[in-house]
């Protein structure tokens, strides 16, 4: 079982009320979840899954003209059966998530205020055997997902969506170096055709703790309900815009190309992949420019498919322990994101993504860590750029007793500011700010 409560006052960019009101608005949330477990016998466990979350946000004048309030409670039911027998494993799944949202500002159109549910049934089944050299994985899902907004979606007041899928995977061990991974699925939604994907790999270990490997995957995705109804509509641009949907979307797919080295050692790590996904209909949401037909009031964005793009890359990951209490790790990827048809690059997709992090324990029961991440430039739109940023953060570990531990420190060290150096981002940061956190297992 696990639980945990958070309440966060407003927070302002200048520390103090504005009329453009709260960066983030007022926030208390409170979480619980826990598992129960019944071991049948040697062979069978059938577990029970609960959880609640409820979100709300406060009745607030969040700004000179704007008062807002808004709510989410969130249960999830689920019964999960594994079965270990002669032959090999089973284990099956059924659950019911339901979610619950009153959401209310004085500025929106009458009503001004949203009762949204969404009420998700999910199933998958699968059973994993050997054979000869080979491992074998089969099975299915299923989803349907169920929607209630009069407010959005005008006229019907719901949406609904179903789909299920069944796949098969078998690894082939040719060799004690060397395995083929081959494996196919097969996905039916209501609105779409149904669509077969594929993939093959290859893993080859060139010596202990080397490891070379690559192949070729297909994905298939189809628009979520909000994504294709023009009815509905979702907050972007940082609070200041709406996205809105498109009944005209087609099912993205993609193949995809990686290949990568891993070398594993006792006191280091290294990896380095490069990837390339070709993508058709690709789901983007793009921005209107004046004049556009479909620009109407503040729904400046409107989901649409890239006919065709490319997506690809560099991904480097490493660390090296100096000694048991002093170590590094960092990772960085290079992604160059491109619109073929057009040749300009795709929005909101950073050309370089680093992170970075050194953890020193002094003393037994005291660790200290330091840690940077940086976001590249990236394009808003067509034309405009946004800018890269770094922020640092220092964190430390007390373990107080067997059962209970101390989290504290400081995140974004240096104040960085985002509208600072660009209002379209779509991305918000704290400003400075402290934390302390307290973790007890039992």
């Amino acid at each position: 079982m696990a639980g945990d409560a958070y309440n966060r006052d407003a927070w302002y960019r200048n520390g103090k009320p504005d009329p453009d009101g709260a960066y983030f608005v007022e926030k208390d949330t409170k979480n619980v979840n826990g598992t129960l477990s019944w071991n049948i016998n040697d062979q069978q466990t059938l577990d029970l899954d609960l959880g609640y979350n409820n979100d709300k946000r406060p009745l607030t004048q969040d700004a000179a003209t704007s008062i807002q309030e808004s709510e989410m409670k969130r249960t999830n039911v689920g019964v999960a059966h594994r079965g270990k027998w002669s032959w090999g494993k089973t284990e099956a799944y059924i659950g019911k998530e339901t979610a619950k949202i009153y959401d209310y500002d004085s500025e929106y159109d009458a009503p001004q205020s949203r009762n949204y549910k969404q009420e998700n049934l999910i199933g998958r089944a699968f059973a994993n055997f050997d054979w000869i050299m080979n491992n074998a994985t089969a099975g299915f899902d299923y989803k349907d997902q169920k929607i209630t907004d009069v407010v959005s979606y005008i006229g019907t007041g719901k949406n609904q969506q179903k789909s299920y899928g069944v796949f098969v995977q078998n690894d082939t061990h040719i060799n004690d170096a060397l395995t083929l991974t081959l494996g196919g699925r097969y996905d039916d939604f209501d609105d779409f055709d149904g669509k077969s994907t594929g993939k093959a790999y290859l893993s080859y270990e060139l010596a202990e703790g080397v490891v070379l490997k690559g192949g070729v995957g297909q994905a298939y995705k189809v628009p979520a309900p909000a994504q294709l109804d023009i009815n509905y509509s979702m907050i972007s641009c940082g609070g200041s815009c709406h996205i809105r949907g498109n009944p005209d979307l087609e099912p993205e797919e993609s193949t995809n190309y990686e290949a990568s080295l891993i070398v594993t050692r006792p006191n280091w790590n290294a990896g380095v992949t490069v990837f390339q996904n070709d993508v058709k209909n690709l789901i983007e949401a793009i921005t209107l420019s004046n004049g556009d037909p479909r620009l109407v009031g503040d729904f400046r964005k409107i989901w649409t498919n890239v006919s065709r793009a490319e997506l690809k890359g560099v991904e480097l990951t490493g660390g090296y322990d100096f000694t048991d209490n002093l170590g590094v790790k960092a990772n960085a990827t290079y992604l160059d994101a491109k619109n073929k048809t057009t040749g300009q690059d795709l929005t909101e997709r950073p050309e370089w993504l680093a992170n970075g992090s050194i953890s020193w324990a002094p003393v037994e029961d005291f660790r200290v860590n330091a840690g940077v991440s940086y976001v590249g430039k990236q394009m808003y739109s067509a034309t405009k750029e946004l800018p890269a940023y770094t922020t640092y953060d220092v964190t430390f570990t007390s373990p107080l007793s067997p059962r209970l531990t101390l989290d504290y420190g400081v995140k974004n060290l240096t104040d960085v500011d985002l509208e600072d150096k660009n209002k379209t981002f779509n991305t918000k940061l704290y400003g400075r700010n402290y934390f302390v956190k307290a973790t007890y297992s039992f």
